[in-house]
């Protein structure tokens, strides 16, 4: 399961890029502005998902952090946490620097605190 979700992001993240490039070259010889404007509108679509993931685990009680729905599923706080994670190894692909001290082995087992 591990390994399709990585392969699943790495295929977003190349779609990503190829659909970058195919929109810088559409655009006329030094105009940035396509480009920017794919850029600008994913930014948008990420933080959205990333306000609807949030509210999601606010509503959430505390004690429904560690149910799973069977034996080797992940519990609700490692898939939170796992989410996270993907998305900080997303932006460290594209070359943002990580978040300082940030581990990613052992992230999604780190802590079952909603906070």
């Amino acid at each position: 399961m591990r390994k399709i979700c990585v392969l699943l992001a790495a295929l977003i993240l190349l779609g990503v890029v190829i659909a970058t490039d195919a929109i810088a070259q559409a655009a006329p010889p030094g105009d940035k502005t396509a480009t920017y404007n794919f850029q600008q509108r994913a930014v948008v679509e990420l933080k959205g998902v990333q306000r609807e993931i949030v509210r999601l685990a606010q509503a959430m009680p505390q004690e429904k952090y560690t149910w799973r729905p069977g034996e080797g599923v992940r519990s609700v706080s490692e898939v939170y946490l796992h989410m996270a994670a993907a998305n900080f190894g997303l932006t460290a692909l594209t070359g943002a620097t990580p978040y300082p001290g940030f581990k990613f082995q052992g992230f999604e087992k780190s802590t079952t605190d909603k906070a």
